[in-house]
């Protein structure tokens, strides 16, 4: 090695040592602060980093992240992107990033992702669960819920399927099918408000149904499961406004 390319090298190396240390404790200080719930402060030191040239898989998913609890939907889209550019094999990106189209019910780009995703992706059960959740959201119940039969024959203890299946099932008004699916998933996760809202919802269904058919014993027992869930709903999440209706609604019914 000549003097000349030693001095460039080892200009190169003292310069790129101090840079990735930089780099190192930016990302790190964004990550303490999205852990703190400080998403615009994780976003700013994100965005310092990426004008020193530190654009990475990790800086760009964690910004994306960041935008998502912020509801910037336009931003965590790109940084998504951005990550996916980087690293278009890390399927979690993937699922996250139909998570988000779905989350801001973007049904259709939603499913023109997930549809992508499947075809490269097609063992990935997470994948294989957002595509069946897109489908059904974008009115194509009984295609969806195949793909759950499958997943579920795969996962036949996962709370998520089973809820999923339950919904399918509530819209294609098979209600008793509904409840066992629902019933289920609540004994698998007894903590979730979005199941035990479901079952409420498939119960009150039932109860609306045997009260019309003079059936007072069973619409009764109906009634007083659905009460005993959203009460159960509320109690975990009593600022979802869909949980809070539809507890007003149930809890108002009598016999």
């Amino acid at each position: 090695m000549n003097y000349k390319n030693f001095k460039l090298n080892l200009f190169i190396t003292l310069f790129f040592i101090p840079f990735v240390l930089f780099a190192e404790g930016e990302y790190e200080s964004a990550v303490e602060k999205f852990k703190k719930h400080d998403y615009k402060g994780a976003i700013e030191l994100i965005r310092q980093l990426h004008d020193a040239g530190g654009n990475t898989f990790e800086s760009h998913t964690l910004c994306a992240h960041a935008y998502s609890k912020l509801d910037d939907f336009d931003s965590s889209s790109a940084h998504f992107f951005e990550a996916l550019k980087k690293n278009p094999e890390n399927t979690k990106v993937r699922a996250d990033l139909i998570r988000l189209y779905l989350n801001h019910n973007k049904t259709k780009g939603a499913l023109e992702l997930s549809t992508t995703a499947i075809e490269k992706f097609t063992d990935n059960p997470e994948i294989q669960f957002l595509y069946a959740t897109t489908l059904f959201r974008r009115g194509k119940p009984k295609t969806a819920l195949s793909r759950v039969e499958k997943l579920k024959s795969l996962s036949p203890n996962d709370a998520s399927i089973l809820n999923l299946e339950g919904k399918i099932y509530y819209s294609l008004g098979n209600y008793d099918k509904a409840d066992v699916s629902l019933k289920w998933a609540s004994a698998l996760d007894q903590s979730s408000p979005s199941i035990l809202n479901n079952l409420a919802l498939v119960q009150e269904r039932l109860f609306l149904i045997n009260q019309k058919n003079k059936n007072t014993k069973l619409a009764s027992e109906n009634l007083k499961e659905a009460k005993d869930s959203i009460k159960k709903a509320l109690s975990l999440d009593a600022k979802d406004s869909s949980i809070s209706k539809n507890a007003e609604r149930i809890l108002a019914y009598s016999i």
